[in-house]
């Protein structure tokens, strides 16, 4: 018994030692935080924005957990930042196809209210 829990042991922390993007289909998309400029708004958040952790598989982007409607863009950053497509995510739903016929680096932007999530992916 006391190997088996040894065992047990030594599996759990090899587990929790391996990196998370390892573990998770595709690759994790670190975000930031900012506000839409203009605000449409400018209360004072009474807590820090929770950031979910977001993730592109092939042309698959998703969100994981709990989120408000977010309206999806991508903007091409090489290309004077124009907004290349747009689309809504609703809170029911964890991920969107973008559109396979975009190739390149974007920057990738959840927006609701006056806050806004960003990062970068390659397509």
């Amino acid at each position: 018994m006391k190997k088996m829990t040894r065992l047990f042991s030594i599996i759990m922390l090899v587990i929790l030692m391996v990196p998370s993007s390892v573990c998770a289909q595709g690759i994790d998309i670190p975000l930031g935080v900012g506000e839409v400029d203009p605000p449409v708004n400018n209360p004072i958040p009474k807590s820090p924005v929770l950031v979910p952790t977001a993730t592109l598989d092939g042309y698959t982007f998703y969100i994981n957990g709990d989120h408000p409607d977010y309206v999806v863009r991508l903007v091409d950053v090489d290309d004077e930042d124009i907004v290349v497509y747009q689309t809504v995510m609703p809170s029911e739903t964890n991920s969107i196809v973008l559109p396979s016929t975009l190739s390149g680096d974007y920057q990738i932007q959840l927006l609701w209210g006056d806050w806004m999530l960003y990062g970068w992916i390659n397509l």
